[in-house]
């Protein structure tokens, strides 16, 4: 992707009015759009067994003497919310034989309760493959993960959310090679030789020539570029001359980012023989090709590198350079949330860009829909980790705050049918003059860009959702005629653009608003 790509998207932190940090907020409930009948039917079916779930474990509560032990069997049997499914932890170990000592009523019931669960798990898995073969992504994997969480050793599902069984656990590929390797994880460390492990601990460190030195000086040698830490993981290889524990405390981030990114957003980067090796497990192999990001440890640095490359390094905090398939970014003492903002915004492009063997860029949107391309990550900002995955979307973020205050406050709004329509060079308003109004044009289309996206990702529990995914896919395709005769999102989720337009409006204006106190740029 040429550097006029790149422009775009170091801008983009410019385009963001300065507000202080925003309270803990949850969104009104949102109007009820228009069902898409798939959607419908598949949810229908879920419903449908679910209740026949619900039903005989309801059994097993009634004749449970202890009231406390109804009541948890009656929690068991309702339906999991769908962002507590992303953040779930399964258990590392498969799960053990019931104790021989347990009474035989208390071991009955169990044995029952492990049966219905193994029985719904398989249809919840069956049910998410016919989500998956109807295009319905999101649905497919809220049905998988249920799975697994109903049975945790569920071989489909766990294989689906890439996992492989080594040595009696559930791990990933990667775990599993640096563990044959004969790896220790630390969680300062990253992976290290079970052997070098004590030495680190003790205060000393190997060097890239595999000497040993005191932790100060190989800190002071790595603070070279040359020497830099280099730290890789399942999809990342990040250099640092910061620190070793930092470089491995943002691979831990990155990938939790990707965790939800491929959930979420699955479509847009498989093939679909890719997707069919993923519902069948993908055979437990370690990837290849790793997203390479570089973190130094100061601004200065980081200019120094880069503004010969790209001039808008001199202003930017972090950029995505897809000619060099590189993040940038720099450490910012005591910022490090805002640090992880400004690279969840950039893997976003990286992860999208890389998403196929061409990358996709200049002339992608020269026909419209760019819209989506900062949409996304703006959005994306918003990702708070939580165990392997994490949440996305709080209504309180800047980013979407914006969105609401530019609508109820100045009443901005560009119809969502010439607004999607836009092209970059529109979107970027490339024909107007750099000065005030060019930027709060710019902030404007940005945070409306950010609201959209929110709204087709979660009003109406996310009915919209599978719709912007496969519009994002087509947007992003390799293939010309895929993105030259994409659907509309009107033509997509079955609702004329003119209610589609109430709807975002009535969203955005029921979110809640800020108390923060703003300034513009």
């Amino acid at each position: 992707m040429p550097r006029r790509i790149c422009r775009l998207f170091i801008l983009a932190a410019a385009f963001l009015p300065v507000v202080s940090p925003p309270p803990s907020a949850q969104a009104a409930p949102p109007a009820s759009p228009a069902r898409n009948t798939l959607y419908d039917r598949l949810l229908g079916d879920y419903e449908t067994r679910h209740a026949r779930f619900a039903a005989q474990v309801e059994i097993l509560a009634a004749e449970e003497q202890d009231p406390a032990e109804a009541q948890r069997l009656r929690a068991l049997a309702g339906p999991p919310e769908v962002r507590s499914l992303q953040m779930m932890e399964l258990p590392e170990t498969p799960t053990p034989p019931l104790p021989a000592d347990l009474p035989g009523a208390e071991r009955n019931r169990l044995l029952r309760l492990r049966a219905l669960e193994s029985d719904y798990a398989n249809d919840l898995y069956k049910l998410g493959q016919k989500a998956k073969s109807n295009g319905q992504i999101s649905l497919a994997w809220r049905f998988i993960q249920e799975a697994a969480y109903r049975n945790p050793d569920h071989e489909g599902a766990r294989t689906s959310l890439g996992y492989v069984l080594y040595q009696n656990a559930w791990t990933t590929p990667f775990r599993r090679q640096m563990l044959v390797q004969g790896n220790v994880w630390h969680d300062r460390f990253g992976w290290l030789s079970t052997d070098d492990l004590p030495k680190y601990l003790a205060g000393e460190r190997r060097a890239k020539d595999r000497r040993w030195l005191p932790a100060d000086r190989d800190a002071a040698i790595r603070a070279d570029w040359a020497n830099a830490w280099e730290v890789d993981s399942e999809h990342f290889h990040v250099r640092s001359n910061h620190s070793l524990e930092r470089a491995v405390e943002i691979s831990v981030e990155l990938e939790r980012f990707h965790d939800y990114f491929v959930r979420e957003f699955a479509p847009v980067f498989m093939t679909p023989q890719q997707m069919q090796k993923l519902f069948q497990g993908a055979g437990g192999k370690v990837g290849t090709k790793r997203h390479i990001v570089h973190y130094y440890r100061t601004r200065e640095e980081f200019q120094k590198r880069l503004v010969g490359k790209q001039s808008e390094a001199a202003f930017s905090d972090g950029m995505y350079m897809p000619d060099d398939r590189i993040a940038f970014f720099f450490d910012r003492p005591g910022e490090n949330d805002r640090v992880a903002e400004t690279m969840y915004h950039e893997m976003t492009h990286q992860i999208l860009c890389e998403s196929s063997l061409k990358l996709v860029g200049v002339g992608n949107w020269d026909e419209g829909d760019f819209w989506l391309v900062e949409g996304l990550a703006c959005y994306l900002e918003s990702f708070q980790p939580l165990g392997r995955g994490g949440t996305v979307g709080d209504p309180g973020h800047l980013r979407i705050d914006w969105a609401r205050r530019f609508l109820v406050d100045e009443e901005f709004f560009v119809p969502l049918e010439r607004f999607t329509a836009m092209t970059q060079r529109e979107f970027q308003c490339a024909d107007m003059v750099n000065g005030p109004a060019r930027i709060k044009r710019l902030q404007q289309l940005y945070a409306q860009a950010a609201g959209v996206t929110h709204f087709f990702m979660h009003s109406g529990d996310g009915r919209y959702r599978d719709a912007l995914v496969k519009y994002l896919a087509d947007i992003y395709s390799a293939d010309q005629r895929v993105r030259k005769n994409n659907p509309t999102l009107a033509e997509l989720t079955g609702v004329p653009f003119e209610e589609l337009d109430r709807q975002y409006q009535d969203y955005i204006r029921g979110l809640p608003a800020s108390t923060r106190t703003a300034t513009r740029p």
